[in-house]
């Protein structure tokens, strides 16, 4: 359709003069799109069959037949990339996102450290190797040459913002090491595995986003399965986010739960089955050190006040006696990974009962009578020759003392296994078994090779694993101390 203004008409021009005129303007219309056939297959349809209204309609259609539409206000100026702008997802779709979180801007951080570590590594880096070789393309091109650079960090530095990465790790690596070196020995050494199983508010929170509300109660481990697997990305997130909580509302509240917080360092691992836990150490301000004090008591006074492996009375704190009860008891049935090193269970369970919490020491060498010409040696490297031989035989003086151990309390780990056994207190446990409470406590001694704490413990909790009481109550999974 040819569509003309009012001023390109004269204004004597008879009304019948118009319509023969427009007449004539389809006609030739008609004719140039019947010569045209090409032209109508690039531009099917009307011209403003589109919901891209152009600003201009006449101007639009004046130039309809130049071939050249204008489909977005921005074209021929330089694209901008997705993540230029910050929080460009939310603008885009307020409604999906109305805080502004949760968008894709927080999956490509790792992204843009890499590229900004990649450049600052660029113009930084020497075009040489540690010993003075300039690095050429004929030298990437040799695999040696590539794993020598790789093996000297000369081609992995970059990645050191990655987590996850070597270099990451090995940066992290010298973080702790700088911490253990200005603030001593960690305190505490933490694990808190996930429970996702026994967490409502992660199932429902993974349904609600699929628009559905379940019963938690009624839901078996099959579905549970089925709702977890539908969304990793949400129970990971969740599992950061109540660790966080953990981290920031409880152990460095001003509740203190296990003492005033200096400082502290956790890495988040995954088990085989995908399942996340952290390992946490934690440095307490003004705690006793093991083994710097003369008096133990002091250190286990401390480790009384935030440690125990006591079975909670089901009528005193019934919610605490059901979260030891299902999270914190091992298994009689040893699995495999119990077995793993050729022992019955390298866990240690069942634990050994103690009247009160002790701190054992490896028993001293008896060897030193052999020894009695050591003044004669005057080289050095025979002197550290004599160390290692020493320490070996040490070594050997001590698997010994614990082979006969572990045969002196066979009798007593047979009773402790037996679930239809049971007894009032230590000492009935010990007369049974044909043993004063001194033999005992020695044995348990020559148990370890190295020092150890072995917490007060009655003889039916010798499958409790120990906790921090708070601790576990906050987080309502399994909890390793």
């Amino acid at each position: 359709m040819l569509t003309l203004t009012c001023d390109s008409l004269p204004d004597d021009l008879p009304c019948d003069e118009e319509h023969t005129q427009q007449d004539n303007g389809d006609a030739s219309e008609q004719a140039d799109q019947s010569q045209n056939p090409e032209k109508d297959e690039l531009r099917p349809g009307l011209v403003l069959d589109s919901c891209m209204q152009p600003p201009d309609i006449a101007q639009e259609v004046l130039s309809y037949g130049n071939g050249i539409f204008s489909v977005a206000p921005a074209q021929g100026n330089k694209p901008v990339g997705f993540f230029a702008i910050s929080k460009l997802e939310a603008m885009a779709f307020p409604v999906q996102f109305p805080t502004g979180q949760n968008t894709l801007d927080e999956f490509v951080t790792e992204s843009h450290m890499a590229t900004n570590s990649m450049s600052i590594q660029m113009r930084k880096g020497k075009p040489i190797t540690s010993d003075g070789r300039k690095i050429s393309s004929k030298m990437l091109q040799d695999k040696q040459e590539v794993e020598k650079l790789i093996t000297n960090k000369d081609a992995t530095r970059f990645m050191q913002p990655l987590r996850g990465t070597l270099a990451y790790w090995e940066k992290t690596l010298k973080d702790l090491n700088a911490m253990v070196r200005q603030l001593g020995k960690p305190t505490f050494f933490l694990t808190f595995s996930a429970a996702e199983m026994r967490w409502p508010e992660v199932i429902e929170a993974v349904k609600a986003q699929q628009g559905e509300q379940v019963d938690f109660s009624q839901l078996d481990w099959n579905a549970k399965c089925d709702i977890l697997r539908s969304n990793p990305v949400t129970v990971m997130r969740l599992f950061e986010k109540r660790v966080d909580t953990l981290m920031t509302n409880l152990i460095l509240s001003p509740a203190q739960p296990i003492g005033e917080v200096e400082d502290y360092f956790y890495r988040v691992e995954f088990q085989a089955r995908g399942s996340p836990h952290i390992h946490l150490l934690v440095w307490i301000k003004d705690a006793p050190e093991f083994g710097d004090l003369q008096d133990d008591s002091v250190v286990i006074k401390f480790i009384d006040q935030y440690i125990t492996c006591q079975m909670p009375d089901p009528n005193a704190d019934p919610e605490l006696h059901k979260i030891v009860s299902e999270v914190q008891v091992h298994s009689r049935n040893h699995s495999k990974s119990c077995r793993k090193g050729n022992v019955l269970c390298r866990f240690g369970f069942p634990k050994p009962p103690m009247e009160k919490t002790i701190l054992t020491y490896p028993t001293p060498d008896d060897d030193d009578d052999s020894d009695d010409d050591d003044n004669q040696q005057q080289v050095s490297g025979q002197k550290n020759r004599r160390k290692g031989k020493k320490g070996k035989q040490r070594n050997r003086a001590l698997r010994i003392r614990q082979k006969e151990a572990k045969d002196k309390l066979q009798t007593l780990r047979n009773y402790i296994s037996d679930p239809n056994v049971s007894f009032n207190n230590l000492s009935e446990l010990l007369e049974k078994c044909n043993l004063t409470y001194e033999e005992y406590k020695k044995h348990v001694t020559n148990l370890t090779m190295s020092n150890a704490i072995v917490l007060k413990r009655h003889p039916k909790d010798c499958w409790v694993n120990g906790y921090n009481p708070d601790l576990l109550r906050a987080w309502n999974a399994a909890l390793c101390t």
